[in-house]
């Protein structure tokens, strides 16, 4: 009886003591960038992940009238930037505190693919830019790789 006694009291504490606070805390806006396998894609900004994601993949789908495949590919920041580079048929999504910082991750993700999965990847674009705002710059044409 002792014991029981003694558990309850220590789980008491330990539920006493316990804040609740969730492991993520997301205080700003996030932003969303979705791309289809073959290249359509969508972004948006919002407070809540959830509404960010719903509206990217819709955007996406506005695109080209696709039905499915608008989510393939996501990533998500919280006040950062946003990179989508096309590389053939392949996508690389990136992203980092500043605009410098997602070409960076765009170019390592892109050195992995190369020389992980795919050797004779063609060059690459990069395709969208998204500010911490939200706004959406389409780069241009320009090849940036011909590794």
């Amino acid at each position: 009886m002792k014991r029981l006694i003694a558990s309850l009291l220590a789980f008491g504490m330990l539920c006493w003591t316990f804040d609740g606070t969730p492991a993520l805390s997301i205080t700003g806006r996030m932003n969303v960038l979705t791309m289809s396998h073959e290249g359509s894609w969508g972004a948006d900004t919002q407070i809540s992940l959830d509404d960010a994601l719903q509206n990217a993949i819709a955007r996406c789908k506005q695109m080209r009238g696709l039905r499915l495949g608008c989510g393939a590919q996501v990533i998500s920041i919280e006040e950062g930037w946003l990179l989508g580079t096309r590389c053939g048929t392949r996508s690389i999504l990136s992203s980092g505190a500043t605009r410098v910082e997602a070409e960076a991750d765009a170019d390592h993700r892109e050195q992995i693919m190369r020389r992980d999965f795919v050797p004779g990847l063609p060059a690459c674009q990069r395709v969208v830019f998204v500010d911490p705002n939200g706004a959406i710059d389409e780069a241009a044409s320009a090849a940036v790789s011909a590794r």
